[in-house]
């Protein structure tokens, strides 16, 4: 498993800098994106998600498998949902048993709230999953884009057609965002740095920030 010290995370928020984003050197400091922001983030080093329904999307698909990236996936036990029979991971709520066979880094999630060293926190979202997911693979340094945690005005993702699937969008950013302030504590005991680089993020008065104009 790579062991970097500077890591860049790409979430979808509206705030996302794309072109800010395509300026990093990924050769130097990996850049690990949630779902499908890899679609726009040609220079991504690593893929992850929570949800295994976000593979089996026809546009999302053919990316994942076929891009020279890290694949990663989180098995959320944390849920409550899932369990294992000593051969697949399968979901006790539906039966579905989960197809892993594309995934390089399979993490095994425990917590929810946080972040750890050892044991992985889902943050019950792919975003604080990439996030985590760093912090295991070796970042001390950490550069935020796209992690908003709210919409600006009815926009919640950075691709302004993009519009919410429910009505409870707001609600799910503000379980998200208390999920990741749990983790500040943490993170400067064990100094680990957060850098916002985004403008409409919730995290500008507990992170650093560094936001191109």
């Amino acid at each position: 498993m790579t062991q970097t010290h500077e890591w860049h995370v790409i979430g979808r928020g509206p705030g996302l800098n794309l072109k800010e984003v395509a300026s990093i050197d990924s050769s130097v400091t990996p850049v690990i994106v949630a779902n499908h922001a890899l679609l726009d983030v040609p220079n991504a080093t690593h893929f992850i998600t929570i949800d295994m329904s976000v593979i089996l999307k026809p546009d999302l698909k053919p990316h994942v498998l076929s891009r020279n990236v890290e694949r990663c996936f989180v098995a959320n036990f944390a849920s409550g949902r899932l369990a294992w029979d000593g051969e697949t991971i399968y979901d006790t709520t539906n039966g579905i048993r989960y197809d892993t066979t594309w995934v390089d880094n399979l993490f095994i999630g425990e917590r929810i709230g946080g972040f750890g060293l050892d044991v992985f926190h889902t943050g019950n979202n792919s975003g604080h999953c990439a996030i985590q997911a760093a912090i295991m693979m070796g970042a001390r340094v950490i550069h935020l884009h796209g992690m908003d945690y709210q919409t600006h005005g009815d926009q919640w993702h950075y691709n302004e057609k993009v519009r919410p699937s429910d009505t409870k969008v707001n609600e799910r950013h503000d379980s998200f965002f208390k999920y990741f302030l749990q983790g500040l504590e943490f993170a400067k005991e064990h100094g680990i740095q957060f850098i916002n680089h985004s403008a409409l993020s919730r995290l500008i008065p507990y992170v650093n920030n560094s936001i191109a104009p």
